[in-house]
């Protein structure tokens, strides 16, 4: 699902770029279709993507992912690492979430991430998740349950 917004201020034009230096320019809302579940130690895609076409180079992009992590552990501790991706370009830092416990442990948790990215292009460009266990178990990202927002601000 995407969305679209244009602020209501006349734009500046100079030199033939048309833009509104700090002002939101378009908002896309994309959410995930289903759940992504791995026991690699490789990143896997989440299932959880969005695309945008900025409408200046100069634009920056900030991106805010809300998800739902699901791990059980499967005979020793858990732990799950996600990363956030422009296209093959990690842009996210790496964040985790570990829990001890054992076998029979499960793990239900909110995870976050907001970053502001600056793609210097007007082509359509692909932000997306991807997640991988770094100890032990299974984990499992609900991409049915999550959502990913780019909101361009003309630069």
């Amino acid at each position: 699902m995407s969305i679209l917004f244009v602020d209501s201020i006349e734009p500046k034009t100079t030199g033939g770029a048309v833009g509104i230096t700090g002002h939101v320019l378009q908002v896309i809302v994309g959410t995930g279709t289903g759940d992504t579940t791995t026991t690699s130690t490789n990143y896997v895609d989440s299932n959880v993507t969005a695309t945008i076409t900025p409408t200046l180079a100069t634009s920056k992009i900030i991106v805010q992912l809300n998800g739902q992590m699901y791990i059980f552990g499967g005979g020793a501790d858990s732990g799950v690492k996600m990363q956030l991706l422009r296209g093959s370009t990690i842009v996210g830092h790496e964040i985790q979430a570990y829990s001890a416990g054992g076998s029979n442990m499960e793990w239900a948790g909110a995870v976050t991430m907001s970053i502001q990215d600056s793609p210097n292009t007007t082509s359509a460009i692909t932000y997306k998740m991807q997640h991988k266990c770094f100890v032990g178990g299974s984990a499992s990202f609900r991409g049915s349950r999550s959502t990913i927002v780019l909101m361009e601000i003309g630069g």
